[in-house]
């Protein structure tokens, strides 16, 4: 069997970082909005404008972008938020961001809310989809944890 001696770039591994992340990303959002999809006769699928997309579902006039967490406050990030507020504001929604974990940037969630998005995070994200669904998603996930069949691991590394 012949040996083959490949490296990657820096370039090569942030590609491949980017699209193991934006997966994770795809595949966290999806499990949010099937949770809306049934219960929700408002409930309808990501806006988009051109090629952007804002956010991944609306309810009703909600128009809601769910995040893991926000960890990056480059002006790259913050300014497309800031656009995307703009844009659903302009087009009768009010932005709504839900953000699973507490830890995120404090500079990129003032400049959130600055622009004018809803924030919500930790509980409060899991009140809201329960307010709105009448699905008590965190009962369900501490359930599934106390019976050993759902597992959360809170190391950092």
């Amino acid at each position: 069997m012949k040996e083959r001696n490949f490296q990657m770039t820096h370039s090569d591994i942030d590609k491949k970082l980017s699209s193991i992340l934006k997966k994770y990303q795809d595949n966290f959002s999806e499990k949010l909005v099937e949770l809306c999809r049934h219960p929700c006769a408002d409930c309808g699928g990501a806006l988009k404008f051109g090629s952007d997309e804002p956010c991944d579902l609306v309810l009703g006039s909600d128009a809601i972008d769910m995040k893991y967490r926000v960890g990056s406050g480059d002006s790259g990030t913050l300014k497309k938020f800031q656009q995307y507020a703009t844009l659903l504001k302009q087009n009768g929604y009010r932005p709504v961001f839900l953000f699973l974990r507490e830890d995120n940037l404090p500079a990129a969630m003032t400049a959130c809310q600055a622009a004018g998005w809803c924030m919500y995070t930790g509980k409060a994200t899991f009140y809201y989809l329960q307010e709105k669904t009448g699905f008590d998603l965190y009962s369900g996930l501490r359930r599934r944890t106390e019976k050993g069949t759902f597992f959360v691991d809170r190391r950092e590394s």
